[in-house]
């Protein structure tokens, strides 16, 4: 049993738990952020399907006839709501430890530690056989320039980090070479900015 429904921003699911659905699901799921145009979605995938193998495996037991149900939904500008329920009996997750195990051998609870750590806040319900991942998605960082004279004012989107250090660099030092010499930052459309090295800001 495999079940689809989409609501302008929201997408649901309802399946039984047979492990080829994953797969359905995560299809579904790209094309419904490929109209949002989202291209990179493997955060998304993974969380998903963490997720739903989680409700399948440990939350149902495998018992086939078992079902779950699932939805994402677009709740702002690129933050998400993934929303898993099995009917399952739940379990104790109060006082869980949500962090990634230091030994790469350790696989309890590690499915749910990565996708914790990808989350903005995860919530279960009380019985626990409900959980709700809220998380956004980084916006690309990109660079407008604009002219309040004698300024040019340079917006940067997204965040700062040490990835794209050497592309704000190339970018004062063209208008630099264009004769400009007076700069303006306007950060507030920066959503974070990494700490960078000494190295990074001379670059910059």
């Amino acid at each position: 049993m495999f079940n689809v429904e989409e609501q302008g921003g929201l997408l649901k699911f309802s399946m039984d738990s047979d492990t080829k659905n994953v797969g359905k699901v995560i299809k579904e799921v790209r094309s419904f952020l490929s109209k949002m145009d989202i291209e990179d979605d493997s955060t998304i995938a993974l969380i998903f399907r963490e997720l739903l193998n989680n409700a399948i495996e440990h939350g149902n037991a495998k018992v086939m006839e078992l079902g779950i149900e699932s939805s994402i939904e677009c709740i702002g500008d690129l933050r998400f709501k993934i929303w898993v329920k099995d009917e399952g009996q739940g379990f104790e997750h109060q006082g869980m430890d949500l962090t990634i195990p230091d030994d790469p051998t350790q696989l309890r609870n590690r499915g749910l530690a990565l996708v914790n750590s990808f989350a903005d806040q995860v919530v279960f319900s009380d019985k626990g056989n409900e959980i709700t991942v809220y998380f956004s998605l980084a916006r690309d960082t990109s660079f407008q320039v604009a002219d309040d004279d004698p300024f040019k004012v340079i917006s940067p989107t997204g965040n700062i980090t040490s990835e794209n250090a050497e592309a704000f660099r190339a970018l004062i030092v063209d208008l630099v070479k264009a004769g400009h010499k007076s700069f303006r930052f306007d950060l507030a459309k920066t959503e974070d900015i990494e700490e960078l090295s000494e190295e990074h800001w001379q670059l910059i």
